[in-house]
């Protein structure tokens, strides 16, 4: 199945996955998704699913879309998060291509919404030594440079809150607006 939706003499032909499988792809891509081990079933962090919904996490799963990569259980309460693979975010690429926009652009719209989500939930922050870090571990370069055009455009506050020898990073009002519109355009794309 992988090979069939990634093979680009198959372009022409529709993605057998439907909007379903889109939400669910986001909702990785936004942290919500993991497991409470690895063996577990995939499930949304707070939210109770839908039977398609499930359905459409096991199929990605299973088919290579998601998995949980280098994932440390949350000391906490032992929670996996779950992440696309390399053939996951492809597949969000390619739908959110289909939005008429460019890869680069769908990657930086993708990259924009996780981390407006993550510091609308209070999850990142920044060190002393100006490292962009996610639940105390640090993120990506990619997503680090992402966060600071975030910052520079005055979507991202970086605050004097502490938490964890951290300065917590939060949304400013159009952060907030651009987050809803994010939200909004990622909901229309199915």
């Amino acid at each position: 199945m992988t090979a069939q939706l990634l093979d680009p003499k198959q372009a022409a032909r529709p993605l057998a996955l439907d909007t379903n499988h889109l939400g669910a792809l986001q909702m990785v891509a936004r942290g919500e998704v993991g497991a409470y081990g690895a063996a577990a079933a995939l499930r949304h962090r707070t939210d109770d699913l839908g039977v398609l919904m499930v359905s459409a996490l096991f199929t990605l799963r299973r088919d290579g879309f998601v998995g949980f990569g280098d994932a440390v259980p949350d000391p906490r309460d032992g929670w996996l998060q779950a992440g696309l693979t390399s053939a996951g975010e492809r597949l969000l690429d390619i739908w959110l291509r289909r939005g008429r926009r460019s890869p680069d652009e769908a990657a930086r719209t993708r990259d924009w919404f996780v981390l407006l989500r993550c510091a609308q939930r209070g999850d990142l922050g920044m060190t002393e030594a100006n490292q962009v870090v996610d639940r105390g571990s640090p993120v990506e370069s990619r997503l680090a440079a992402r966060m600071r055009e975030l910052v520079s455009a005055g979507h991202l506050v970086v605050g004097a809150a502490r938490l964890r020898d951290c300065r917590m990073i939060t949304l400013s009002e159009t952060g907030r607006a651009l987050h809803t519109r994010l939200d909004l355009s990622q909901s229309n794309h199915g």
